[in-house]
């Protein structure tokens, strides 16, 4: 039978430690719409290494998908946030810190123009001149907007898109160079290639799921596997670049930067200095528009071609009434035949006069605002 004294005793132990918290201080778990969640932790001490990041999570109940990652944003310590363990003489005080984690699609890999160089690999292209007439192919690429996300969705699946788009263009110029001679393919860049960080005062930030050094690097390497496969079957390759809204350098005070200061721009002249560097792609030019000019016009099998992001309009059906203007003061976006566009999210043809202008749809994830203000989503499947 047990003694009196272990019948009378006490059992403190197994109670959560006596603390002393400030208002305010509890964990919780937030979502955004994009499935990113912001998750406050309360623990003694520091918090570890990365390895520990993810079980302090967990610990909430927090699910963690494949591809996803925990980084670890924000560490507080309060003075009167504090632990008290045991009592009287063997009493000791931890301090209490609050962790706020967040849980977000893992970032993607590093890229430099070295890596770029190597990416481009020891074969070159073997091309069969085209004799006599040929034609041109012209393969637009236009607000990607790498970084964004919408609907749960992000760069993961806009990149998929993008490839995806890239295999069905390929299969389609093989399937028309058997019907006619295609000698030039024509690479329209029109902006927007990258979220960026300047739109929206800055807020688009907030919900990209890759920083900006990185949505950079994303869009070269894309922009790269474009060049590498329509170069290895054209005899000419032009790479036209139009500076967007969102690849924009700056914003400050109410001052944007010159138009060709442009993250669009510096990738183009980033895949440019990897093609000669790598050398054997005398064949593709790569063609970016003069100082504080948003355009750029190419001639390609005797067709001119004028590219222009299209933010310069003043609404989704007014490229015609912009591009007579053009016109009008003799610039060189006048004299084209065809007028190609991005920006405003949507498919569109236009023919005035023999004048055509082709709006080109974006491939990123959507815009709900878009989408609860007028009842459709903005982007075109990939068929």
């Amino acid at each position: 039978m047990a003694s009196l004294e272990e019948l009378a005793a006490a059992s403190p132990d197994g109670q959560v430690p006596t603390a002393s918290l400030p208002a305010g201080w509890a964990p919780s778990v937030a979502y955004d719409p994009s499935g990113r969640a912001d998750v406050v932790v309360l623990g003694t001490g520091q918090p570890g290494d990365e390895s520990t990041w993810t079980d302090e999570v967990r610990a909430l109940g927090v699910d963690i998908p494949p591809g996803w990652s925990v980084r670890l944003v924000e560490v507080r310590h309060d003075p009167r946030a504090w632990v008290r363990h045991n009592q009287g003489d063997d009493a000791t005080t931890e301090p209490v810190t609050r962790r706020r984690y967040v849980v977000e699609p893992a970032k993607a890999a590093s890229l430099d123009v070295d890596e770029l160089v190597a990416a481009i690999g020891k074969k070159r292209p073997t091309l069969r001149p085209v004799e006599g007439d040929a034609w041109a192919y012209v393969h637009t690429i236009a607000d990607w907007q790498i970084g964004k996300t919408a609907y749960g969705l992000g760069t993961e699946q806009t990149i998929q898109r993008i490839l995806d788009g890239l295999d069905a263009s390929f299969t389609r110029l093989k399937r028309e160079s058997k019907r006619r001679p295609v000698r030039t393919v024509v690479i329209a860049s029109l902006g927007d290639l990258c979220e960026g960080t300047t739109s929206q005062g800055g807020a688009v930030h907030l919900t990209a799921d890759l920083g900006l050094t990185e949505q950079l690097r994303v869009i070269r390497r894309l922009l790269l596997e474009h060049v590498k496969a329509f170069s290895a079957v054209a005899e000419h390759v032009i790479v036209p670049t139009a500076p967007g809204n969102h690849d924009q350098a700056h914003r400050l005070m109410g001052i944007t930067a010159p138009a060709n200061d442009s993250f669009a721009v510096d990738a183009s002249m980033q895949v440019a200095d990897a093609l000669h560097l790598a050398g054997g792609y005398d064949h593709v030019r790569i063609v970016t528009p003069d100082v504080d000019d948003l355009t750029v016009t190419v001639e390609a099998e005797g067709t001119i071609i004028g590219c222009a992001h299209g933010h310069q309009f003043r609404g989704p059906d007014k490229a015609q009434d912009w591009w007579a203007k053009q016109g009008h003061a003799r610039h060189r976006i006048g004299q084209a035949h065809l007028l190609l566009s991005g920006h405003w999210h949507h498919f569109r043809v236009s023919d005035d006069s023999g004048r055509v202008h082709n709006g080109c749809p974006t491939v990123d994830p959507g815009s709900p605002w878009f989408d609860q203000r007028n009842g459709g989503w903005t982007g075109l499947e990939i068929l």
